[in-house]
């Protein structure tokens, strides 16, 4: 009699230590989801792919720390901030649109190419005094000041970051001629002060010009 009695009892005690149980496993999961989208937001609120494309970046140094006016990511946004910086005061030492440049013989000159999301693809081309890659970095500096949006900005091709282009044999892998794609170095400066072990880039061609 009393096992029967006990047993209804047991069964219904089976079924809320079993529902107890899913309850409790619920709200670990709960709070495991928390703390992983949380870690994630504060590590950065940028999607995944965004994520990805900032730690591949083919430069780890040129997002820009100035303070200047902020603008939205757009097409023509992208190409007003480029004309800011090619007709800037550093600009106006660097591209061979300038009548100084063109003087001593640099042609130099970057356009945007396209716009794929966060990321700028631009192209170089002509002589630079400076090095490619540097009119690429300052270039991006600026963009990403203006537009921190971006995540990413290179080149099309990355020849065009070659100051000098080796032309191989294609068989046998020798040297056969070397293209100098620098601009002149008219007064002997720029190779002065690689000799003496000083970036050339950090001074410029046309001190006190």
């Amino acid at each position: 009699m009393l096992k029967t009695m006990i047993k209804p009892f047991l069964q219904v005690w089976r079924v809320v230590t079993i529902f107890l149980y899913l309850i409790i496993f619920a709200l670990k999961e709960v709070k495991t989801f928390q703390f992983r989208s949380s870690s994630v937001y504060y590590q950065s609120p940028l999607p995944h792919h965004l994520r990805s494309t900032c730690l591949q970046n083919t430069y780890d140094d040129w997002r820009s720390q100035v303070a200047v006016g902020v603008i939205h990511l757009d097409e023509e946004n992208v190409q007003s901030s480029l004309d800011e910086f090619i007709f800037s005061n550093y600009g106006k030492h660097m591209f061979g649109i300038h009548d100084l440049p063109a003087l001593y013989g640099i042609t130099g000159m970057i356009e945007l190419v396209e716009i794929c999301g966060p990321e700028i693809t631009l192209h170089l081309e002509g002589k630079f005094w400076h090095k490619r890659s540097t009119v690429l970095r300052e270039a991006a500096t600026w963009l990403n000041a203006r537009m921190p949006e971006i995540t990413e900005v290179n080149v099309e091709d990355m020849d065009q970051l070659k100051d000098i282009e080796e032309i191989r044999d294609e068989f046998t892998g020798d040297l056969i001629a070397s293209i100098d794609k620098r601009a002149p170095d008219y007064n002997g400066d720029r190779r002065s002060l690689e000799y003496q072990g000083i970036d050339p880039d950090t001074r410029g061609p046309f001190v006190g010009m």
